[in-house]
């Protein structure tokens, strides 16, 4: 829920300035639509447009309120959670590449990371492990180390990062800064 609000701003600022049509909006529709790809069962762009509805103003998709499979699926009507929780990691991975590549480095900022859920920290340690991604990458942190002890599952991203740190010292950067009391 946090990364995708955060995906979402950035989203919202391309659906803005995609009114005035610049060439730098142009130039990222043209690819979010090449670099998403529709695949068998699964249209990454039918993803964000459910999960960021503004996202249908850069690409030439409009929700359609379902995340449905084609009739050669054997007739079922929703997809499985596994599927759907794929189609979504690969949508922000590949949106993320994509950003990322245009706006360098992209920073993102994400608050009060100690009621995020479990499914946003695996996406945020999966983006940031993203060996296919070419372009730097910065999400920012914070959150109430008062309220986050060592059973936290964001304890248990954040020693996975550090293990990650430790297999690619030259490619990730982990920095921890705390703060007195005010």
């Amino acid at each position: 829920a946090v990364f995708r609000f955060a995906m979402r701003n950035s989203v919202e600022a391309c659906a803005i300035n995609s009114s005035s049509a610049d060439s730098s909006t142009r130039k990222l529709s043209t690819q979010l639509q090449e670099a998403i790809e529709t695949k068998p069962h699964i249209s990454e762009q039918r993803v964000l447009v459910d999960l960021i509805p503004d996202f249908a103003e850069i690409v030439s998709v409009h929700p359609n309120g379902g995340w449905m499979m084609n009739k050669d699926d054997g007739g079922d009507s929703e997809l499985s959670l596994n599927a759907k929780t794929e189609a979504t990691r690969n949508a922000f991975r590949v949106l993320t590449r994509i950003l990322s590549s245009m706006f360098r480095p992209l920073v993102l900022l994400l608050d009060d990371l100690q009621w995020t859920d479990v499914a946003t920290l695996k996406l945020i340690e999966l983006l940031l492990s993203d060996e296919q991604n070419q372009h730097p990458i910065m999400i920012i942190g914070s959150y109430r180390s008062n309220e986050v002890d060592d059973t936290h599952f964001l304890s248990s991203t954040i020693r996975s990062l550090k293990e990650t740190l430790r297999k690619y010292p030259d490619d990730f950067l982990l920095s921890s800064v705390q703060l007195g009391i005010f």
